[in-house]
């Protein structure tokens, strides 16, 4: 492997985990000042820099993932009025069953931070920093801060140079070996099955797969790593070990109490 400064390192084995970066939604003006995209913690610390220096009372958030919900909740604790754009029929339908979605709107209705299903951003509009956001469908909404949380980027360019296999990530087996043999990919650069999660758990494992291989083990992932949990809009759910259950199905962990389960995986923390 050549390095930037032109050295030149032998290995046996390589793992590579160059993460990946937040995709940037293509919508018109979206370089316009009052305009984000969020991956890194200084990311969220300009984010507030500019809702303060501002004085900005409206956000729009593009995505309704788990980090955008996050960074909705965030904004709605900043003292903005935050509306959520979502482009499907409902939340994180990825994650959970129609029932716990509804629980979710629910809570967000509590809060007064607005979910808009089949909403997708269009264009930016302002006089020198954004003001407000125009839909697909024609229709404005108020806008002092917008932010994209559309997913991740897999930065496979190095990969690709060297002439491993990529698809949106970087093409790996159940051992997250590539197609070179004795170099393994993990993370957010990683395709595994024709996914690529962006997860920490997920990540994590990954990891941990691709090492025991490199050092001359023999592990497979043959199993889903159990999705993320969050805290940050005041709710906590249960994570699941795959796709949300099918109809009629409850999903629930033994080691919760009683007392806070429900009928699907969310429940209030401070219930």
């Amino acid at each position: 492997m050549r390095l930037g400064t032109g050295d030149l390192l032998f290995y046996d084995r390589l793992i590579l985990a160059t993460g990946s970066a937040s995709t940037v939604p293509a919508i018109e003006r979206i370089e316009m000042p009052g305009s984000f995209v969020m991956r890194e913690a200084a990311d969220a610390m300009a984010i507030r820099g500019y809702v303060q220096q501002h004085g900005a009372r409206t956000a729009v958030v593009a995505g309704a993932g788990l980090l955008g919900l996050e960074a909705a909740y965030a904004l709605y604790e900043l003292g903005l009025q935050v509306t959520v754009l979502e482009r499907g029929g409902r939340l994180l339908a990825k994650q959970v069953d129609a029932r716990c979605s509804e629980l979710v709107q629910g809570h967000f209705d509590e809060l007064g931070i607005a979910i808009r299903y089949r909403a997708e951003a269009a264009s930016l509009h302002g006089e020198g920093r954004v003001s407000s956001l125009q839909l697909k469908d024609g229709t404005s909404v108020p806008c002092d801060v917008f932010l994209g949380a559309v997913g991740i980027r897999p930065n496979v360019d190095l990969a690709a140079a060297g002439g491993l296999a990529v698809n949106r990530g970087i093409l790996v087996d159940d051992r997250m070996q590539t197609s070179f043999p004795g170099v393994f990919a993990a993370g957010d650069v990683a395709e595994h099955n024709g996914m690529v999660l962006g997860l920490w758990p997920i990540a994590a494992k990954q990891a941990e797969v691709a090492a025991v291989n490199a050092l001359g083990g023999d592990e497979s992932l043959i199993a889903e790593v159990p999705g993320p949990s969050s805290r940050a809009w005041g709710w906590s759910y249960l994570p699941s070990a795959g796709p949300s259950p099918s109809p009629g199905r409850r999903s629930s962990s033994s080691r919760t109490p009683a007392s806070v389960r429900t009928a699907g995986w969310f429940w209030p923390t401070g219930a």
